[in-house]
């Protein structure tokens, strides 16, 4: 079974995913989401969205990236 643990933040998300099979426990990856530093400034004012809606739309983006790997 895989399990991925998520740490949610709106500027920094950490998750963390480990896979075991009743007995043992290995880490398969890990890491943080950067939310803030991957959006310009005036982005969100641009597109006419929130500048949570786009960290939101880039959370998910990442999250579905990491569950596919």
């Amino acid at each position: 079974m895989r399990i991925l643990g998520i740490d949610p933040g709106s500027r920094l998300t950490g998750y963390g995913c480990i896979e075991t099979d009743g007995r043992k426990l290995a880490l398969l990856s890990h890491g943080t989401i950067f939310l803030h530093s991957q959006m310009r400034a005036d982005e969100s004012e641009d597109l006419g969205h929130s500048e949570m809606s786009l960290r939101l739309h880039l959370l998910h983006k990442k999250l579905t990236e990491i569950i596919i790997e």
